[in-house]
């Protein structure tokens, strides 16, 4: 999305936010030592007894468009609702926005309330920076799934909400596909024939962003991945499954269907490519709905990402971020906090949110039916019924190793496209490096 909504997703998680470094184990342990000592920190002060007023402070990174729009008008909503409850916004541009939050951490003065890339709650949370909601207060999160709560956890215990989640799936174009006789693929073997069926002179079958950096490559192999070999795909990553996995991207790159300068395309080229019918399919979230809807003569439809074989269970990579408390402030503005949580996930409020923010999933169960006839149902569908089925917490099998593993695996997957090795060798290659990072990073 090169919009504010793109650059909001692929920078994060991606699709999700990503930000480009990770916690370094320096930084942890500092982290960690603030964090717990901040008790009267940034909070301090904002709540006024005397005069029964609670200021909290928060902190995210939708610096502009509709996203930006919404929050604010969100906490001022929320605001008239409970007219002692003031909530400070600040929003921080997105590619400075983890080592913002790292240095406010280090001095004790993380805001009350802050916005996390649900990739970094478990790195968060083992640093000491967040608070278990269950020890605030009273958290309700029946109508939440188990899997899309698993974004906001860290070994088993709660600390962020996860009000929206994202997931990617096959665009493809309607007129090419109609034109070829053909329909959206539901297996690999289908796809790398019509990836390569489709292909021209000016037209590739096949596109997607894979630089290895910031987990980006990973997220698009992961559904691959992951339903071949498992969520937990990284414990045996040199596994025929996962070999058989990378091999779909590496073949549609032999054959010329897909150009391997996807290997430092950034988000936006394959959107482009896209968008100006230059490709047949492209591997790309929900959040692009709204520009390809705006686009001129493109007719396109969504399809489910295909698995190996027809029928098997698709796991997809969850993206989205989450809201946390920090311990900073108070005991009443930790309280006012959570309040404010169990607000925005009421079925109406969250269903504003993921329209608002822009083409997203609420994770409340009850909201989804609210928020798709807002949004474009069709072309919306495929994406709730992965994410349904399938929706998968990255960081679940690998915990704080993450981003490690992400990158490490990225290098193979971009290694195999390019040809300087085969899927086994690459893979092989990294599993030594994927291991150590497991055993380091654990979760």
């Amino acid at each position: 999305m090169l919009s504010q909504q793109s650059n909001r997703r692929r920078w994060q998680s991606n699709r999700r936010w990503q930000v480009p470094i990770a916690l370094s184990a320096a930084l942890i342990a500092g982290f960690g030592l603030a964090a717990c000592s901040s008790q009267a920190a940034s909070g301090s002060g904002g709540g006024n007894s005397s005069s029964g007023t609670i200021t909290l402070t928060e902190e995210d990174y939708y610096t502009s468009g509709t996203a930006n729009t919404f929050w604010n008008a969100a906490f001022a909503e929320y605001h008239k609702l409970h007219p002692n409850v003031i909530i400070k916004r600040t929003a921080v541009p997105g590619q400075g926005y983890v080592p913002h939050l790292l240095n406010q951490a280090g001095a004790g003065n993380l805001p009350n309330l802050v916005m996390i890339d649900n990739p970094y709650v478990a790195q968060f949370a083992k640093a000491g920076a967040l608070m278990p909601l269950q020890q605030i207060g009273s958290v309700n999160t029946a109508s939440i799934s188990s899997s899309l709560l698993h974004d906001g956890q860290y070994q088993g215990t709660l600390y962020a909400i996860p009000p929206y989640t994202n997931t990617i799936a096959i665009f493809y174009n309607k007129k090419i596909f109609a034109a070829a006789h053909l329909s959206p693929p539901t297996t690999w073997a289908q796809m790398i024939a019509d990836a390569k069926e489709l292909t021209t002179p000016k037209t590739y079958g096949f596109v997607v962003s894979l630089p290895a950096a910031n987990g980006t490559a990973f997220w698009s192999f992961a559904p691959f991945l992951w339903s071949n070999a498992g969520a937990n795909a990284t414990q045996d990553i040199a596994s025929p499954q996962a070999v058989a996995a990378l091999n779909v991207f590496a073949q549609m790159a032999k054959d010329g269907s897909m150009p391997k300068d996807v290997v430092s395309w950034t988000n936006s080229q394959d959107v482009e490519y896209f968008q100006n019918g230059k490709a047949a399919m492209d591997l790309q979230g929900s959040w692009n709905i709204p520009s390809f809807n705006a686009t001129k003569g493109l007719s396109y439809g969504v399809a489910q990402i295909p698995t190996r074989v027809a029928g098997q269970k698709l796991l997809v990579p969850t993206g989205g971020e989450t809201f946390a408390i920090s311990h900073s402030g108070t005991t009443a503005q930790q309280k006012a906090a959570l309040a404010f949580l169990q607000w925005l996930m009421s079925p109406q409020e969250d269903a504003t949110a993921a329209v608002q923010v822009g083409g997203l999933v609420p994770t409340v169960d009850t909201a989804v039916s609210q928020a798709l006839p807002q949004e474009d149902p069709s072309q919306m569908q495929p994406f709730v019924s992965e994410l349904q089925g399938g929706g998968t917490e990255r960081t679940q099998y690998v915990g704080t190793a993450y981003f490690n593993i992400a990158d490490t695996i990225g290098n193979a997957i971009d290694a195999a496209i390019l040809g300087q090795s085969t899927p086994q060798q690459a893979l092989n290659a990294i599993a030594g490096t994927v291991q150590s990072d497991l055993q380091q990073g654990g979760s």
